[in-house]
């Protein structure tokens, strides 16, 4: 045997010994996993977590954590961070969660529905037992459906639940305290702990109060689409303080309620919103649209109140953020934009999309203002006419700038309409991204929308 073969030949064993080692300390690490996992199975370990989009579902999940402070080691997670070497370490589980729109699950729950509740999943949960609360609106057609999904989905990998799902109305207004009681005697999990002697209370909740019409704008003179103003209302009580993000719930007569985004930063005692004005097929105006865009007089009075919105709720300005949205959907971006503008350096990137290139530059002077403060400002017109196009098409043409925006750690801020432009956006970002990609992108919440 020559030099040149002895040396190929122990080349080749000691890279089959690496290799066969290699596959020992994996085997090792998988039997480790699984003994802590088991190990880990019998703690007693209460799992309770939410999918919520407006906190409603999380302050009730936290709530339902409580009761067992001091009792038995509770952890709470939002959904999506249940992952499956969490279910193999539970053996309880509550689950509070909401459903978003028609039937879908939130977004701090999406990527929980898309791994676990797709019917592609083989894991074996039979171990866990599991209880459901359904948060939803029956208003909507699938009244509760995210959490009659997640129900039987659970089932049919085997997990055990221990009830039907507790299902609550938000326009009968949520009771927490009797969802959880109802919980607590259906459940009979742990009978023996004290949860008599907590007292529960409903989280606090802003009161409506009365708001003057003092300002309305139409920005659309002659536009091909429904006419859309900026509308100001001011404060007759005091100067009322919300985070960026929030939403301004109105209610009009006969107790009917409608919600906006707020457009500006508080600390004025003015909300300012944009509105675009709805008429039904007979002529009739929307009950809200209709009232702060046509019905009203200048320095009418109409009752609102602040609705907390940690969904969609800004983060440090140092981190990048992509502001995505068309129409009326300017309004929640803009306030987001206006307080990004007070720290010089933060890096902004808008956009926006809207009909006429000529009609519908919403806020159009503002907006160059941006630009010149920083802002990344790219529009699209559907009815260009030498480049008609929507937001999703300006995402696929700046696909690469994007990508590379996200990967770096920017949030993504999507308003406005659900069904035409939320979807054409989302899309186009499992176009940009690969599944890596977009998973982290929700898992992480750096995926925030306010769409309606």
């Amino acid at each position: 045997m020559s030099e040149s073969e002895r040396l190929l030949l122990a080349i080749l064993t000691i890279a089959l010994y690496s290799l066969l080692c290699l596959l020992s300390w994996f085997n090792y690490q998988r039997k480790s996993r699984q003994k802590n996992a088991q190990m880990r199975r019998d703690d007693g370990t209460i799992l309770v977590a939410y999918a919520s989009q407006t906190g409603t579902a999380e302050s009730i999940a936290r709530q339902c954590a409580a009761l067992f402070d001091g009792q038995l080691p509770v952890q709470l997670l939002s959904l999506n961070q249940v992952n499956e070497d969490v279910l193999a370490t539970t053996r309880q589980a509550l689950f509070v969660v909401s459903t978003y729109g028609e039937g879908e699950a939130p977004d701090n729950g999406a990527a929980f529905a898309k791994h676990f509740l797709t019917g592609s999943l083989q894991q074996d949960l039979s171990h866990l037992q599991f209880s459901v609360m359904a948060l939803g609106d029956k208003l909507y057609q699938q009244f509760c459906g995210f959490g009659h999904q997640l129900y039987l989905g659970l089932c049919q990998l085997g997990a055990l639940p221990i009830i039907e799902p507790l299902e609550s109305c938000a326009s009968e207004g949520h009771r927490p305290q009797a969802l959880i009681s109802k919980w607590q005697s259906a459940s009979g999990l742990h009978s023996d702990l004290v949860f008599e002697q907590q007292q529960i209370s409903p989280p606090a909740e802003n009161q409506f109060e009365p708001w003057q019409l003092s300002q309305r704008q139409l920005l659309n003179q002659g536009s091909p689409g429904a006419d859309a103003y900026f509308i100001t209302l001011r404060s007759l009580v005091n100067r009322p303080e919300w985070r960026v993000g929030d939403i301004a719930e109105l209610q009009f007569s006969r107790g009917v309620t409608r919600q906006y985004s707020i457009a500006n930063l508080s600390g004025t005692g003015v909300i300012e919103l944009i509105v675009r004005q709805h008429q039904f097929a007979d002529g009739s105006l929307g009950v809200g649209s209709g009232w702060l865009t046509h019905l009203a007089g200048l320095n009418d009075i109409v009752e609102l109140k602040i609705k907390p919105n940690p969904a969609f709720y800004a983060v440090d300005a140092d981190i990048p953020a992509i502001f995505i949205g068309s129409g009326t959907g300017l309004a929640g971006l803009r306030a987001h934009i206006l307080q990004r503008l007070q720290y010089p350096g933060s890096r902004s990137w808008l956009i926006f999309g809207e009909r006429d290139p000529d009609k519908d530059a919403f806020l159009g002077d503002e907006v160059r203002s941006w630009q010149q403060q920083g802002v990344i400002v790219s529009k699209a017109f559907s009815r260009d006419k030498t480049c008609p196009r929507y937001v999703q098409d300006v995402m696929l043409a700046h696909a690469d700038n994007l990508r590379q925006w996200i990967v770096n750690g920017a949030l993504v801020f999507v308003c406005g309409n659900r069904k035409g432009m939320a979807q054409g956006v989302d899309n186009a970002l499992q176009q940009i991204l690969d599944e890596t990609q977009y998973q982290a992108l929700i898992i992480q919440q750096r995926y925030r929308r306010d769409i309606y």
